[in-house]
């Protein structure tokens, strides 16, 4: 156990890994004090997350037992809005004990002791294919992270720091991530993100299908409106309505129709004319 007290910081639905950096919006003076006794050469601090409980913001008796020993590297402190700091995951550590001060959470805490692989090496090799796979398939929905950071988490060759990485990235539930936190076995940790990140893919692809279905849905309608407006018009130039509404109910039974596109077209295209010409011809004489 590490028996001097070091400053906490209470995290919210948030999950720090090592080798990962975070920013953290510190939303009260505990959180605040901790930071800034953490910053400069050699300062740490630990961070845990809450669980999912509704609790009050000073109670400590609902904190996950596996959390992050983290370093500053930067706060900012604007004039508007609650300060935020930049922290790197440097290690997992376990908690101990909790102690509450007037100015921040301080905590004693352990080594996290992980579990050696039990894998041969064309298991290890195996399942690292299978998670660069799920990453490449995974970068291409998250254009929202950097192609550099991509390509800094491929190239790096520890198995641990490879997995920390790419789980710090994921959309998950926190509670999810809490989990891969604290999972002692680097083979079952592997494991469990291969499952995570085919569910965040799996869910990726049926928002896209979702969300074209929602766009044909807007095109079709726009087009419908579009020709019905088209059709009034033309209507109320001519100065009756009876055959344009006629044509209009045709059009809309033709959108229920199940044709092809061409026909649809042709028909649709000749309801327009049937319902325009008469009044022409009327016009005319």
């Amino acid at each position: 156990m590490n028996n001097q007290k070091i400053p906490m910081i209470i995290l919210s639905e948030c999950v720090v890994f090592p080798g990962s950096s975070v920013y953290l919006n510190l939303y009260d003076s505990r959180s605040e004090n901790a930071v800034s006794q953490a910053i400069g050469p050699g300062g740490k601090l630990v961070g845990v997350t809450r669980m999912p409980a509704e609790t009050a913001d000073d109670d400590h008796s609902k904190l996950y037992s596996v959390g992050t020993l983290l370093e500053v590297k930067q706060m900012n402190t604007p004039r508007k809005g609650h300060p935020q700091a930049v922290v790197r995951g440097v290690c997992r550590v376990m908690i101990e004990e909790v102690h509450r001060e007037s100015d921040c959470y301080y905590c004693e805490y352990s080594e996290f002791q992980e579990i050696e692989s039990e894998e041969d090496s064309q298991t290890i090799l195996a399942m690292g294919s299978i998670l660069n796979a799920l990453q490449r398939k995974y970068a291409e929905f998250r254009e929202d992270v950097p192609a550099t950071v991509w390509d800094a988490i491929a190239d790096e060759k520890d198995r641990g720091a490879y997995v920390d990485q790419l789980s710090g990235l994921l959309e998950s539930d926190y509670t999810q991530k809490q989990k891969l936190l604290e999972e002692p076995s680097i083979d079952e940790r592997e494991k469990r993100l291969a499952v995570y990140m085919t569910q965040e893919i799996n869910l990726f692809i049926e928002q896209e299908k979702i969300q074209k279905k929602i766009r044909e849905n807007i095109d079709k309608k726009q087009m419908e409106m579009y020709l019905r407006e088209q059709i009034d018009a033309i209507h109320e130039e001519l100065g009756d309505d009876d055959v344009g509404s006629q044509a209009a109910k045709y059009l809309h039974k033709l959108e229920k129709l199940k044709a092809p596109k061409r026909v649809k077209k042709a028909i649709r295209e000749e309801l327009c004319v049937i319902s325009v010409l008469p009044k022409i011809h009327r016009k005319v004489k």
